[in-house]
C-alpha cells in the first residue's frame, strides 16, 4: 500500500506554487520554525552526576577533537583538565555555552521539510493553507525517502515530558531525539519529516531548495474555500502534468473533511 504524506500550501505565494510548477521544496532552518521548542533539545549535563561520568565525557570530547585542538595551539591533555574544571565549577555556564553551539550548528547546517500523515485536519488547512483557500500536495512517502535527496526521514514523536539526553550519547539515535521530538500539543498534526545535514559549510538559501522526482507527487487537493480563478489555474496545471486532483469538502453534517475527484482532462485512471 502506498503511504501518503501531505504538504499544505498557499496558492497566492509564488514560492508555494513552485512546489507544483518546478517541483521545488524548501528545507527550512530550525530558527524559522513556529514552535520555539522545536530542535531545541540540548544535552542534559545534570545527568553527569559523578566525577567519573564528567571525566568520561570530557575525555571523549577532547579525544575526538584532538587534531583540531592541537591545530589551534592547545595541549589536548591540558585542555581535558581545563574543561573538566569548568564543567565542575560552573555547570550552568558550561550548559549554556553547549546549548548555543548546538543550536547554532543546527540552524546553519540542518534543513527540514515537514509533512503530515493526514489531509483532513481543519486546523492544518487553516494554519498552513491560507484558511482553506490554498491547496495540499500528496506525496508518495517511500519514493521521497528513497529519492537520494534526504539524509533522514520519519515520524515526529510527541511527548508530554521534555527529553533528557546524556551528553555522552552519540549517533542517529541522539539526532533523532533532538530533531524528531515535539510537545504533545502538536500531536494533531501527525507530522512526518525529511531532513538533510549540510556540511562542511553552512547552508545557503540555494542549498535549501530541492527538486523532487516527478513520480513523487501523486495527488493535488484543492481547499474548500479556494477562489474559482485559482481553482481553474491549478486544475489546468494538474491536467498538463497528468496528476489526479481532488476537491476538499465537508462530509455531510459532520466536522470532517473528505475529498472527491475533480474532472481532469490530462488524467484518467
Amino acid at each position: 500500500m502506498i503511504r501518503k504524506i501531505y504538504k499544505f500550501r498557499c496558492w497566492t505565494d509564488d514560492n508555494h506554487k513552485k512546489a507544483i510548477t518546478k517541483r521545488e521544496l524548501f528545507l527550512a532552518s530550525p530558527k524559522d520554525f513556529n514552535d520555539p521548542f522545536d530542535c531545541r533539545i540540548p544535552n542534559s549535563f545534570d545527568l553527569l552526576d559523578t566525577k567519573e561520568k564528567r571525566k568520561n565525557y570530557i575525555d571523549n570530547i577532547v579525544s575526538r577533537n584532538r587534531e583540531t585542538i592541537a591545530h589551534l595551539g592547545y595541549n589536548p591533555e591540558l585542555e581535558k583538565i581545563r574543561r573538566l574544571a569548568e564543567l565542575e565549577s560552573n555547570p550552568d555556564k558550561f550548559q549554556n555555552r553547549d546549548n548555543e553551539g548546538l543550536f547554532k550548528s543546527q540552524d546553519e547546517h540542518l534543513g527540514i521539510i515537514s509533512f503530515s500523515e493526514r489531509f483532513d485536519s481543519t486546523l492544518m488547512w487553516a494554519h498552513y493553507a491560507d484558511n482553506h483557500k490554498g491547496f495540499c500536495l500528496c506525496f508518495d512517502e517511500k519514493r521521497m525517502r528513497e529519492s537520494g535527496i534526504f539524509g533522514m526521514g520519519g515520524k515526529v514523536n510527541y511527548s508530554k515530558e521534555f527529553p533528557k539526553i546524556d551528553p555522552r550519547k552519540r549517533g542517529m539515535e541522539k539526532a533523532g531525539i533532538q530533531t524528531y521530538t515535539k510537545s504533545i500539543d502538536w500531536s494533531y498534526e501527525k507530522e512526518y519529516r525529511l531532513a538533510n545535514y549540510f556540511f562542511p559549510k553552512k547552508a545557503e538559501i540555494k542549498d535549501r531548495i530541492i527538486n523532487y522526482p516527478k513520480n513523487c507527487l501523486i495527488e493535488i487537493i484543492i481547499g474548500m474555500k479556494m477562489p474559482k480563478s485559482d481553482k481553474e489555474q491549478i486544475i489546468e496545471i494538474a491536467s498538463k502534468m497528468k496528476i489526479p486532483i481532488y476537491q476538499a469538502k465537508q462530509k455531510s453534517n459532520q466536522f470532517i473533511i473528505e475529498k472527491s475527484p475533480v474532472p481532469n482532462i490530462g488524467y484518467s485512471k
